[in-house]
């Protein structure tokens, strides 16, 4: 009952709502029961009142069934919303390492495990008006016989009682099932991003779809499979159950009772119109341990994403006014290292990085692959908090109140930059001067547009174009310090012309400091100052 809980805390008063809604429904339901004696009396050429009452009975208790429904839904879709929200804030608060390595794990809670809350929460709703629908037609018929009432409630717990009892094995079944997805969503995740180099390999792309994707996929499927063939077999067992019982009631009452004819036909008849809303209640039923174990993932990353929770001070003052150029270093890495924990719990160390860099000049990086250039840059932006030395602006120490606004003096375009198409964030009185200087220096202009000042018309182009893209966002940004993580290595040469010998300088002369990582060696002339990054460490030009 425990995902019930998180549902209804706080929805006490909506709930309520919804149940006096649903009692009133169910009032008007029984009083269109009573009325079907009446119908069935009706008279060739007498008027047909006793229909117009039913009629008019049963419509406003479907009317007022579907309003209870429709508030209760209305409340925990958006329920369900925020907690989606509130996640989404919870990554974005969180250290930027610790959720680079979780990705695999944060993006189906994201989305797989709250649309199945979502969608139990939804059931929620009818479970509520059914609920207080049969509660209400119990104590009517309590009150016409509470043996016959007894008799049959218990025999409902029996039924429900079934379900229950397998919940343990389908919340163990759930489990496997959703490890079983986890592993399937990371192996799509690299069909997609590793598309190229499977498709040049026929091996790889066969053990990669048939053993690797078949693998996980078969996995769910089957645990999906055991846990719905319990469902189905509960759900038979339990409607022959009742249906059974009620055969037997009768024949008892028959031989045991005396009872006339026109009590069974009432009682039966309630007994009828119960059925559906028990039916939706044993569903509900059946559904929970699936929701307990969405609500047990979402719990659990809620908990990992509120200890990967950055202990930063938030603060309205502003810490870095634009800086100056001087002879001075604007910022200053001192004996920076960054540690690295690898999978199997093993450390390993980059750094120390010791650099300084001055205001307005264009400084180029480069070095081998894995020589730490990327996790050069990660500290310097402010993405990697230092494990040992520390970083100063303007000889203020940037520390965990100051490290926000350090940010986010950056605009950074990296070699697996996502394609943003929102551009509502931006918000200076230069976007309509900058877009249009901007989409003509690109040659982006015919590729897209901005819809309404805020949105990008299209992300659907080719890697090169939407490597423009990104760095028209960037541009927009009008930040004080760029950083482009090999930007114009998909470039053609006359795109990377373009980039270094007129976009490059260009930022320079509107009084940017410009950081590249770069191995283009003709263009190396470009920049006023050269470094390189070899095995974790800073070398000068």
């Amino acid at each position: 009952m425990k995902v019930i809980r998180f549902l209804i805390k706080g929805s006490l008063k909506q709930v309520l709502i919804a149940g006096i809604v649903s009692l009133a429904a169910a009032a008007f339901y029984i009083l269109a029961i009573r009325s079907f004696s009446d119908v069935l009396e009706y008279v060739k050429g007498d008027t047909p009142y006793a229909f117009f009452l039913l009629a008019g009975l049963v419509l406003s208790s479907a009317l007022l069934a579907i309003l209870a429904s429709h508030y209760i839904t209305n409340h925990f879709e958006f329920k369900i919303s925020g907690q989606r929200v509130t996640l989404s804030e919870l990554v974005l608060k969180s250290t930027f390492d610790k959720i680079e390595k979780s990705r695999d794990k944060i993006v189906p809670t994201l989305f797989n495990d709250i649309i199945t809350l979502a969608t139990f929460a939804k059931g929620l709703p009818d479970f509520i008006v059914s609920f207080f629908t049969v509660i209400a037609i119990w104590g009517y018929m309590f009150f016409i016989s509470w043996q016959f009432t007894l008799i049959f409630i218990s025999v409902f717990f029996v039924s429900i009682s079934m379900t229950l009892a397998s919940q343990s094995y389908l919340f163990k079944e759930e489990k496997r099932a959703i490890a079983q997805r986890n592993i399937l969503h990371r192996r799509l995740n690299g069909l997609v991003d590793g598309l190229k180099e499977l498709t040049l390999d026929i091996n790889h792309k066969e053990v990669y779809a048939g053993k690797l994707i078949g693998e996980s996929s078969d996995g769910f499927a089957k645990h999906t499979v055991n846990r719905n063939k319990v469902l189905i077999a509960v759900g038979k067992v339990s409607e022959s159950f009742i249906l059974i019982s009620l055969g037997l009631i009768f024949l008892i009452a028959t031989y045991y009772f005396e009872t006339g004819k026109d009590f069974f036909i009432e009682f039966f008849t309630l007994i009828t119109f119960t059925l559906p809303s028990l039916i939706r209640i044993g569903l509900f039923f059946s559904t929970l341990k699936k929701a307990e174990v969405a609500l047990g993932q979402i719990e659990g990353m809620d908990v990992v994403l509120k200890d990967f929770e950055e202990k930063v001070a938030s603060s309205t003052e502003n810490h870095f006014p634009n800086t100056q150029v001087s002879d001075k270093p604007v910022i200053s890495l001192r004996d920076v290292h960054y540690h690295y924990l690898t999978e199997n719990d093993k450390a390993f160390t980059v750094g120390p990085f010791n650099l300084e860099i001055f205001k307005n000049e264009i400084l180029l990086i480069n070095g081998g692959n894995g020589s730490g250039k990327t996790t050069l840059i990660k500290l310097l932006t402010g993405l990697y908090i230092p494990s040992k030395g520390q970083i100063t602006f303007a000889d203020r120490v940037v520390d965990s109140q100051l490290l926000p606004e350090y940010r986010n003096i950056y605009s950074a375009v990296f070699a697996d930059s996502f394609v943003f198409q929102d551009l509502g964030y931006i918000n200076h009185s230069k976007v309509d001067e900058l877009r249009e200087k901007y989409l003509d220096l690109l040659e982006i202009r015919d590729k897209v547009d901005v819809e309404n000042g805020i949105k990008l018309s299209t992300t659907n182009l080719s890697f090169g174009q939407k490597s423009r893209l990104n760095l028209f966002r960037s541009l927009l940004e009008d930040k004080e310090f760029y950083v482009f993580d090999e930007w114009a290595a998909n470039q053609d040469p006359y795109f990377k012309n373009k980039f270094y010998t007129e976009i490059i300088p260009g930022l320079k002369k509107d009084g940017k400091t410009v950081i590249i990582i770069s191995h283009d060696d003709q263009f190396y002339h470009v920049a006023d100052r050269r470094i390189t990054v070899s095995q974790g460490q800073v070398t000068q030009h």
